[in-house]
């Protein structure tokens, strides 16, 4: 019977990938930071009294459009991890690629730094 059911069936009968599914959640994150930088931006330039503010308002058009691409990019990889079953996905690939100390945490809490010897000697120090 298992062999009758459509791929969309399938999606519900799996577990997810947490690696792709908490990378959905930093790019949701990134885009609600993206929208408080520009509404901080634009408080700003309320206040600044400048005659010509051409260029501020095309750098806020742009923070606006990375905000609405994160958001798109959260759903689309938030789907995606829906559908893709977690034994297909391959952690360990997808954690080294990633230079970030910090993010590397928050998408593979359960990894621990020690038996990660490439980004030991890679590690990205911060001042």
């Amino acid at each position: 019977m298992s062999g009758d059911m459509k791929p969309s069936m399938l999606s519900h009968h799996h577990a997810k990938s947490t690696a792709l599914m908490a990378t959905s959640g930093e790019l949701e994150n990134l885009a609600h930071l993206c929208k408080e930088i520009q509404w901080a931006i634009s408080a700003l330039l309320e206040t600044a009294h400048h005659p010509d503010l051409t260029v501020e308002i095309h750098v806020l058009q742009d923070i606006d459009r990375m905000q609405q691409t994160l958001v798109d990019l959260a759903n689309l990889v938030g789907e995606t991890a829906k559908m893709v079953p977690a034994t297909i996905v391959d952690d360990l690939k997808l954690k080294n690629t990633i230079h970030l100390e910090s993010l590397r945490r928050r998408l593979f809490p359960n990894d621990s730094k020690a038996d990660d010897p490439i980004h030991q000697a890679n590690d990205i120090t911060w001042f």
